[in-house]
């Protein structure tokens, strides 16, 4: 357990978070996000800060997930339409809807098939 106290470091609370390694080191890290409304934030396994985003879509009330999209064994962070490296650059948006609802969601489900 640990609290993450630095005011640079909010997260938005009205967001789930995902969890998972996201960097092969064996620890999973914690993406949230943050309280901007437009970022999301990584957190080591410790709580240590890892990454923020640049400025995404929209993200109140909604949840990121992270999936190996690509298969090549580093996992990616979805949140709605926008797919992000696990170092949180961004790697695309699709061109489908984003996954919201007014100033609800995204929420993000990633299934294999």
């Amino acid at each position: 357990m640990f609290s993450v106290t630095d005011a640079n470091l909010l997260i938005n609370t009205t967001c789930s978070v995902a969890i998972g390694d996201i960097d092969n080191d064996g620890y999973p890290e914690i993406v949230a996000c943050d309280s901007s409304g437009f970022r999301l934030i990584a957190f080591e396994s410790d709580g240590s800060f890892k990454w923020r985003s640049g400025n995404l879509e929209t993200n109140y009330w909604g949840a990121p997930s992270i999936a190996d999209l690509d298969k090549d064994g580093s996992p990616e962070i979805i949140i709605g339409r926008q797919v992000l490296n696990n170092n949180g650059t961004l790697l695309w948006t699709g061109n489908g809807g984003k996954g919201s609802q007014g100033s609800a969601g995204p929420l993000s489900l990633v299934s294999g098939w």
